[in-house]
């Protein structure tokens, strides 16, 4: 017991004599490494001229193109609406769960700046992502900081490890936003039991707000549960008096239930909207099991050497949790009655090995029973496809054992068996390389495995150092480069977890995407131009990005009749006309009016019989480039029985037809968001037929003259015919708690300005009369 006591007070002097020696003040020194170390990370994409040419997978096909949209929209002050712009309008834009609509960030940015270019929306998404980095470093090491006295660095090597584990999510980024998010989420959930002034927590309800809105339903209520859950069981160690633990609870859930009644409105809104949209397939297997872990995974999540059982598939595994620090845990464990570990960081060691531990299972769905209770006992996140992509999330709490243990091992290093390991280390080297050497098949790739080990004997090394500032230094430097080794693999040559980098030249390059959307504008001449891809595949390499219409909006107004994503977002009877990529309906596209075709060689040779009577010959195919190329339609009026006969003077603009039998309908003060309305107005002497040139979306309702139409569409078209006169006609978005939550959402944050505003005008006036209180946001 007595040499325990001494060792407690050997830790507590070392670190002591630590921070004052080097790191004096620790906010500035953890923002200034939040800072520079991803920018370290990001470098190929923050310094690149055109970082848009290194997206690739769901970042360039969905999330960067949606970023524009809202981008757009944003400018536009339309908040609220479908989809004009893809999928033929039956398409909800603000309702998808997988999509960071109403992300305050993105909010704040197309607020505070204009983008000109394609280019400068891809330095500012960039910024994006950087800025979740330096959000999850800070707070990883604040946390460590404030709330387990580990010393700067060790707080630093906790930031560190977690970043470089979650990084390499940020091509699906609502993955990476919620695990950026949570070191954030966590140290105000544990700031807010301290709290005792509403204002405060009032504020800290915004880091919920951030993380609901966050763009992943499931994962975003799991980060919530989880940092609730520790928040409690870390107050539960540290509990004081019994009649504090009620107070405790209530201000640790007043910021949640605050953000909770924020959120609700559109979390309501997407479940309905999901009633709607064919969504993934349910049932356990598709969630537990079809892309569950394999043995083979157990050693794919140590590192980037060792091949995962989908070869190929970026989320398998989900992270990567790194060599040194698996390593260095396996020292510790041989050297655990060394080990005096506070009641408080037993607890901590404990609780945070269960929640990995319990993460970690539910990836192997075939080979436990875990999976299969989740699913039917854990409301919504049970359906989540893909149990994998809760392991992000659930790495912090491994690396925090890590980081706790770590401290203790620093502490100890004069008496670990640093030299049997290095040696054992170099003996492992020599297989490896060896292994390769002899030409066996390899299953791992030994280059990068011989590196990591080489990169761990170095910090065993830098353990083993006097000078305490050399053993720190050296851990720290390098231990981010050897877990975020390969930090570029997403776009250099040695990844083999996604294709080579493409450039996707119709769409970023400037002068491809001018020719096409020159090409649209000189033979359509309409508020919209209308075209369907009729190619089968998904990840148009060099092709039109299915979400093109959203990154070219800000000159020529283009709808497509796919989308890239089907399940969670378009309308199931749409999608009985049109329900994969490549397959099409003909009269649906005659009777809608669209404007172009898009093909290459193996889709027009499959629909070729359907299409070529339609294709107009008298204007030319524009040739698009690595085998795509675009036609121009005909106009199917008279061609076809179930188009109307066309007159000169009929209005047609590609989102509305108006006409009557002499051609004299006059249509005045047309005017569309291309999302949460339509209005105009119509002058006949003559009865007027109406024709929408959209799917007749559900959440859209039709006002005549000022009254509510039911209008029964015609085999799926909205067309109705008005009497001789004036009418004013307006087709507008109707949801009623989508348009609560856009109201409460900007009464919110209306809010929270005020308390900043109030809070920063009590400091001014306490700075002028000398009576500032040291700490009062501390």
């Amino acid at each position: 017991m007595k040499a325990l006591l001494e060792k407690k007070m050997n830790v507590r002097a070392y670190l002591t004599q630590f921070n004052e020696s080097f790191f004096v003040e620790d906010r500035f020194l953890s923002l200034m490494w939040a800072l520079i170390l991803p920018a370290i990370f990001f470098s190929s994409q923050l310094f690149a001229p055109d970082p848009q040419f290194n997206f690739f997978g769901d970042l360039y096909n969905l999330y960067f193109p949606q970023f524009v949209e809202g981008y757009h929209l944003a400018k536009n002050g339309a908040f609220t609406g479908i989809d004009f712009l893809t999928n033929n309008g039956a398409s909800a834009y603000f309702l998808r769960p997988n999509i960071p609509v109403f992300y305050p960030i993105y909010q704040l940015v197309y607020l505070l700046f204009s983008f000109e270019t394609i280019e400068a929306l891809a330095r500012a998404y960039v910024g994006v992502l950087y800025a979740h980095s330096v959000i999850a470093l800070y707070f990883s090491m604040r946390i460590g900081r404030k709330y387990f006295q580990l010393d700067n660095a060790t707080s630093l090597l906790l930031g560190v490890l977690y970043f470089g584990a979650i990084a390499n999510s940020y091509p699906i980024p609502p993955f990476y936003f919620v695990a950026s998010l949570f070191p954030l989420l966590l140290y105000f959930a544990l700031r807010s039991v301290e709290e005792s002034a509403w204002w405060r927590l009032a504020l800290y309800s915004f880091s919920y707000v951030l993380v609901f809105l966050s763009g992943y339903l499931p994962l975003d209520v799991n980060a919530v549960s989880l940092a609730l859950l520790f928040a409690i069981v870390y107050f539960w160690q540290v509990r004081g008096e019994k009649q504090q633990i009620l107070t405790r609870l209530i201000r640790l859930l007043v910021p949640v239930v605050l953000a909770s009644v924020v959120v609700l409105p559109i979390y309501l809104a997407v479940l309905q909207y999901h009633k709607l949209v064919p969504g993934l397939p349910e049932g356990v297997w598709y969630a537990a099991h079809e892309f569950s872990y394999t043995s083979k995974d157990i050693f794919a999540l140590l590192s980037r050497a060792f091949v995962g059982s989908r070869p190929g598939g970026g989320e398998f595994p989900s992270i990567l949790l790194g060599v040194a620090p698996v390593l260095l845990l396996i020292l510790a464990f041989t050297q655990r009655r060394k080990i005096a570990l506070s009641p408080l960081e037993a607890g901590v060691v404990a609780i945070s090995t269960l929640i990995f531990s319990f993460y970690l299972l539910l990836t192997f769905g075939r080979a436990s029973g875990l999976p299969d209770l989740f699913y039917y006992l854990a409301p919504g996140l049970g359906k989540m496809h893909i149990y994998g992509r809760f392991l992000p999330i659930a790495s912090f709490f491994f690396y925090l054992v890590f980081a706790i243990i770590f401290k203790h091992l620093i502490v100890m290093r004069s008496e670990l068996p640093i030299a049997r390991w290095i040696s054992g280390l170099f003996v492992a080297l020599i297989i490896v390389h060896g292994y390769g050497q002899l030409g066996q098949p390899e299953s791992m790739w030994t280059e990068l495995l011989s590196i990591e080990l080489l990169m761990f004997v170095f910090i065993l090394i830098g353990m083993s150092a006097h000078q305490s500032f050399y053993a720190y230094a050296g851990v720290i430097s390098v231990s981010f480069f050897i877990h975020a080794a390969n930090f570029n693999s997403h776009v250099n040559w040695s990844n083999l977890d996604a294709v080579p980098p493409h450039q996707n030249e119709v769409v970023f390059s400037q002068e491809r995407r001018d020719a096409l959307r020159n090409y649209f504008k000189e033979y359509a001449d309409k508020k919209m131009i209308k075209f369907v891809d009729i190619t089968s595949s998904i990840d148009k390499t060099n092709g039109v990005l299915l979400n093109y219409p959203w990154l070219v909006q800000d000159t020529v107004k283009l709808s497509n009749y796919m989308g890239y994503e089907l399940h969670t977002s378009v309308d199931r009877e749409y999608l009985a006309r049109f329900p994969w990529f490549g397959k099409i309906s003909v009269p649906w596209l005659l009777r809608t009016e669209a404007d172009f075709v898009i093909y290459d060689p193996t889709a027009w040779s499959q629909l070729a019989g359907e299409l070529e009577p339609f294709i107009n010959h008298e204007v030319p195919e524009f040739d698009i480039g690595y085998g795509y190329k675009a036609a121009k339609l005909k106009d199917a009026s008279g061609l076809v029985d179930y188009v109307p006969n066309r007159n000169p003077g009929d209005f047609d603009n590609g989102i509305v037809r108006v006409f009557n039998a002499a051609g004299t309908a006059a249509v005045s003060d047309f005017d569309t968001d291309f999302a949460s309305h339509v209005r105009f107005e119509v002058d006949s002497s003559l009865p007027v037929t109406v024709r929408y040139l959209l799917f007749p979306n559900k959440m859209m309702e039709l006002r005549i003259d000022g009254g509510h139409a039911d209008v029964t569409p015609k085999d799926g078209l909205l067309e109705f015919s008005l009497p001789a006169g004036h009418h004013k006609i307006e087709y507008r978005y109707k949801n009623v708690l989508h348009q609560i939550f856009v109201k409460e959402y900007f009464l919110y944050l209306v809010a929270l300005l005020g308390i900043l505003g109030w809070r920063t005008w009590v400091v001014f006036t306490q700075l002028r009369t000398k009576k500032l209180s040291k700490g009062w946001w501390s």
